[in-house]
This record gives C-alpha cells, sequence and structure tokens, in this order.
C-alpha cells in the first residue's frame, strides 16, 4: 500500500474521524487505552460519517490500535471500500488509573490533579498513564509522514490524539489542548499545501449522544 511519495507538489488532506459513542462515553467514563465497544448511536455516528467521507476521494485508512477506533475504521471500510491498516501512532492518551472512571470518582481521589487537568493540561502526567506530550512524541511523525502521502488519509483516532494533531500542525501550544472541539463521529481535516497544515471541518458538529467530561 503506497502511501509515501517523494516530494510534497500535490496537497494532501488527512481526515481525522473521531470513532463513534461508546458504553464508556454514555456512561461519561474517561477511557484512555480502556478498550470499550461502539454504543448503537456510535455506530450510527460513523455511518453518519462515511456519507459525509465519500465525497473526499480518500483512498486508504489508518486506525488507532483500540477497540473503539477498530470498530469505526471497520465500518468506514465496508461503506467507502477502502483498506483499512492499524497505525500505533493514532492511540489515545494513557489515563492510567483514571481509566474506567468518571469524573465525581476521580475529583475524589485525585482533587488536585484533576483541577491541573483542567487549567493546565500539558503539565499533566497521568497516574500510571502518559501525558499530552507522549501523544504530540507520537502525532509529530504522523504527520511528517502525511506530509509525503500519494493520497488523502482517513485516520480513524480519539479526541486527545485529534486536539494534539491540530495543535502540532497549527504549531499552537498543548496549553490550549481545551480549545479544540472533537464530537464522536465528527471529521476534522488536516490539509499540507506549499509547506503549511491547513485545519477546515467537514463534519465536525456533534452527532446525538454523549461525551466524557475530559
Amino acid at each position: 500500500m503506497e502511501l509515501l511519495k517523494s516530494d510534497n507538489s500535490r496537497p494532501v488532506t488527512i481526515l481525522l474521524v473521531r470513532h463513534g459513542e461508546t458504553i464508556w462515553n454514555h456512561r461519561g467514563l474517561y477511557q484512555g487505552h480502556g478498550d470499550p465497544a461502539l454504543s448503537k448511536v456510535g455506530i450510527a455516528q460513523i455511518r453518519a460519517a462515511a456519507a459525509q467521507l465519500r465525497r473526499q476521494n480518500a483512498q486508504i485508512i489508518l486506525t488507532s490500535p483500540l477497540l473503539r477506533a477498530r470498530q469505526s475504521a471497520a465500518i468506514l471500510a465496508e461503506e467507502l471500500a477502502i483498506p483499512a491498516s492499524e497505525d500505533r501512532r493514532l492511540a489515545e492518551i494513557r489515563y492510567g488509573q483514571w481509566e474506567g472512571l468518571s469524573q465525581p470518582e476521580i475529583k475524589m481521589r485525585w482533587p488536585a490533579l484533576l483541577r491541573l487537568w483542567k487549567t493546565a493540561p500539558d503539565e499533566v502526567v497521568f497516574p500510571e498513564g502518559g501525558s499530552l506530550t507522549e501523544v504530540q512524541d507520537a502525532v509529530r511523525p504522523f504527520l511528517a509522514d502525511a506530509e509525503r502521502a500519494t493520497k488523502n488519509i482517513i485516520a480513524v483516532t480519539h479526541q486527545g490524539t485529534i486536539r494534539v494533531a491540530v495543535l502540532t500542525a497549527e504549531c499552537r501550544p498543548l496549553a490550549e489542548f481545551r480549545q479544540v472541539r472533537v464530537a464522536p463521529g465528527s471529521i476534522t481535516t488536516l490539509t499540507h499545501c506549499a509547506g503549511h497544515w491547513i485545519l477546515g471541518h467537514v463534519h465536525g458538529l456533534p452527532l446525538p449522544g454523549a461525551s466524557p467530561p475530559v
């Protein structure tokens, strides 16, 4: 499967698709590397996203290895008749001990860390988990590879990863993490043209369903 080319003379677009709602999303639980399945609402969200993606001339799907992303990618692959493969660089931030817990439960056990996560997310390292810097260290080479792609790419990934990708592409600090909105099943585009990434939205409005209080 050819992904790279020798120059970047032609614009290429990454269509960043956030996975659909999961049963943990519905219950307001932190996910990270936890592996819940899509809910019925989440499946419908991804089918709606597929209808938008048909117009985008993408020829490859890359997906986070986490179950909710793989399920979403499988739906898109079937709907669009495009091959899908895993890319570990698209995985979500590791919430560690927070995974599977609600925000009220986290507030009881880690009130200061939760407050820091809300106000200075770039400074947080999660207990037995990761950080936004760790996500960015994976996203940077992914974007660098995509700059040399021969085809538009659908990347099925996660809220945190998409936020970090947008900030990295626009050379913005990770402290602005919360300024990037990403709904379940939404599509955010990054187009590389003339040496720069340009942010756009194909289908960025919230679809029916809940999103965790991150």
